[in-house]
């Protein structure tokens, strides 16, 4: 999707990963670290530096299923 969104906690730089509904476009917003942990260190055992970091995974949100 690659879509902009501002950040709720502005002023501040950290790790965001999406959740994004495809029925409603509802958007959940995550930063757990240890995700961008594991994800930047997969990354880097190919040699892979990451300069732009925004993970977004698609389904279905709780409201959506019912």
């Amino acid at each position: 999707m690659n879509a902009y969104l501002m950040c709720c906690h502005l002023g501040c730089e950290h790790p965001m990963q999406l959740l994004i509904c495809d029925k409603c476009k509802c958007v959940i917003e995550l930063s757990d670290p240890s995700i961008d942990d594991a994800f930047s260190n997969k990354a880097s055992q190919f040699g892979f530096n990451i300069t732009n970091k925004v993970l977004e995974a698609h389904g279905v949100c709780e409201s959506c299923v019912s």
